[in-house]
């Protein structure tokens, strides 16, 4: 099949407060760069008009950056769908990013450079066994961790609460590349000051994005769950247990994992360490005590959850290598349920009786 070639350009897909953060960063650094933003909705090109085709950055207190120069393409568009992407910033929820990226599959093939961006873990996996199971075809995949805050205010404008930095390396589902085999969506990241993007070794990478995961794995599911913001978590002395048993637990899970992938040495034995896991959860439950979670936010809206992207994958990789998992599933199973647990049901829900008491 001939296909055009395509524009040294960068396309993004998922429109949410990440991906217009990286559209308006990227447009910041590289004035000249070509960004299409891929959309699904029929009523996103009117939208944008209303927004004068462009997204808007505010970072508190009074900072406020508004820019252009972007073209926008619909991943239905058949006369499109034979050019070829090279450059893709995959922002979708992780439960929607299969599907997502089925739509614009015939234009990507192993020219392409992917970048995936998203809490949670498994859809590179998904993407990798449900649309390119050929290596020679497969896409080169890179995987980020972003670390700044955001949050969406209207459909094109995203406030900037948090700056702070992003992790981003190459993973070994696609032909493992060097920085420059990826072509220059490396170099794009790395030269947006804004971003403050690192390029990192995959194994580095995995323990940054296993420590995010645990973070996320106690405090989303469990802020549904107890029906809190973040901080409370960490304030209701019956809830100490379950928070110790479950860190314990994702412990044994993640040092599975690292040893299944060979990544597993004395610098990370003593990084997922269950104690030290548990000093990384409470320093961010005390640094955002007052956050409600992105998960209790999707759940307060009616949304879907990621709850099969995080404490699920938990769970998978468990049944995988053996291991203990209840608390893990039990969570899984109360979220979508959509049940909340009272502090004198704790024990007896997650049948803490024989766990650990403290650390």
């Amino acid at each position: 099949m001939t296909r055009r070639s395509a524009a040294p350009g960068v396309h993004i897909l998922g429109i949410g407060s990440l991906g217009k953060f990286f559209a308006h960063s990227l447009r910041a650094s590289h004035p000249d760069l070509p960004i299409a933003l891929l959309y699904h909705r029929p009523n996103f090109p009117t939208q944008f008009i209303e927004a004068e085709n462009s997204i808007q950055v505010r970072t508190p207190p009074t900072a406020v950056s508004q820019l252009g120069g972007f073209s926008i393409e619909s991943v239905h568009d058949k006369v499109l769908s034979q050019s070829a992407i090279k450059n893709l910033i995959v922002a979708t929820k992780t439960l929607t990013t299969a599907v997502a990226v089925t739509s614009i599959a015939s234009r990507l093939d192993k020219d392409s450079t992917l970048l995936f961006v998203q809490n949670g873990m498994g859809t590179i996996d998904e993407v990798t066994d449900q649309i390119f199971p050929e290596q020679s075809q497969r896409p080169k995949f890179m995987a980020g961790i972003v670390n700044h805050g955001l949050y969406s205010t209207s459909p094109f404008s995203v406030v900037h609460a948090g700056i702070a930095d992003m992790t981003f390396a190459a993973v070994s589902s696609s032909s493992l590349a060097s920085k420059d085999e990826l072509g220059i969506l490396p170099a794009l990241l790395l030269n947006s000051s804004t971003l403050n993007a690192t390029f990192a070794e995959p194994g580095q990478l995995l323990e940054i994005q296993l420590r995010k995961l645990t973070v996320n794995a106690v405090i989303n599911p469990l802020t549904i769950i107890f029906d809190c913001r973040n901080g409370e978590l960490f304030q209701r002395p019956v809830l100490r247990t379950l928070l110790v048993s479950l860190v314990k637990e994702i412990s044994s899970i993640i040092i599975k994992l690292l040893q299944a992938r060979g990544s597993m040495d004395e610098k990370s034995i003593k990084a997922f360490n269950e104690k030290v896991l548990l000093e990384v959860v409470d320093t961010i439950g005390a640094k955002t005590a007052s956050n409600i979670s992105s998960m209790r936010q999707d759940y307060l809206a009616g949304r879907p959850t990621e709850i099969d992207y995080i404490n699920g994958f938990l769970v998978r990789q468990a049944q995988a290598f053996g291991v203990e998992a209840s608390i893990n599933e039990k969570i899984v199973a109360l979220v979508k349920s959509k049940t909340n647990v009272l502090d004198e049901e704790v024990a007896s829900t997650f049948e803490l009786y024989s766990k650990v008491q403290h650390v």
